[in-house]
C-alpha cells in the first residue's frame, strides 16, 4: 500500500524543481533563444518574486493533482492482484 503523503509530496516536489530549473534555464541561456510572444502570453511578469512563487505554488499543486487518483488506483489494484 503506498502512502498517501508520501506520493502526493515527491511527484509536487518534482514539478515544482522542475519549475525552478526551467526559471533558471531562460535566466542562463542568451535571450535571442527564448520564446518571448510565449512567456508573455503564459507568464506575463514571470520573472517578479510574487508571479515566481504563485508558479512555484502552482507547480507544486500540479504534483499533488497529478498524484491524487494515482494513490486510490494502485491501492485498489495491489489489494486486488496481490492474491
Amino acid at each position: 500500500m503506498l502512502n498517501l503523503k508520501v506520493v502526493f509530496v515527491a511527484p509536487s516536489i518534482w514539478v515544482a524543481f522542475t519549475f525552478v530549473l526551467g526559471v533558471a534555464y531562460g535566466l542562463a541561456v542568451p535571450a535571442r533563444t527564448h520564446m518571448h510572444a510565449f512567456l508573455d502570453q503564459m507568464l506575463s511578469g514571470w520573472l517578479s518574486g510574487p508571479v515566481f512563487l504563485l508558479g512555484l505554488g502552482v507547480s507544486f499543486a500540479y504534483g499533488v493533482h497529478v498524484s491524487l487518483p494515482y494513490v486510490p488506483i494502485h491501492n485498489f489494484l495491489q489489494q486486488r492482484w496481490s492474491a
